[in-house]
């Protein structure tokens, strides 16, 4: 997603953080789909997968930037220090389908500056998940 800054100061380094939470119905998908909950960090323990964030370096006052969210659902090929198989294409497009249903929470230095309801969002074309 694309973020501008309307403050006086760069920012983008560790002080810029998204996160996703997810409602039930998205969790539960996630549970049948993957076998856990991808919006929860403990639910990665042991599987050799994993989740994050990246920003397109600072982001300068007035000026916009791009900050990216992935998670990680498993190898297709075996791989021992990665046990987690990814999902039929089938079951990846039942996440994809309830991926709106949660919200995008931004902050700055630990404290909440934006939240979206992902459904109400102009982010509600499928093709932009892909």
């Amino acid at each position: 997603f694309t973020v501008k800054n309307a403050g006086n100061k760069s920012i983008g380094d560790k002080s810029l953080q998204a996160k996703i939470i997810p409602n039930d119905k998205l969790v539960n998908t996630s549970k049948e789909v993957v076998g856990f909950n991808i919006f929860n960090s403990k639910s990665y323990m042991d599987t050799g997968a994993g989740y994050g964030s990246s920003i397109a370096g600072m982001i300068k006052p007035k000026e916009e930037g791009k900050f990216t969210l992935y998670y990680e659902l498993g190898v297709d090929e075996e791989n021992p220090q990665v046990p987690l198989k990814v999902p039929s294409k089938d079951k990846l497009k039942r996440l994809v389908d309830d991926a709106l249903k949660a919200s995008l929470v931004v902050t700055l230095e630990n404290e909440e500056i934006a939240r979206f309801d992902l459904m109400k969002s102009k982010l509600s074309k499928r093709e932009d998940l892909r």
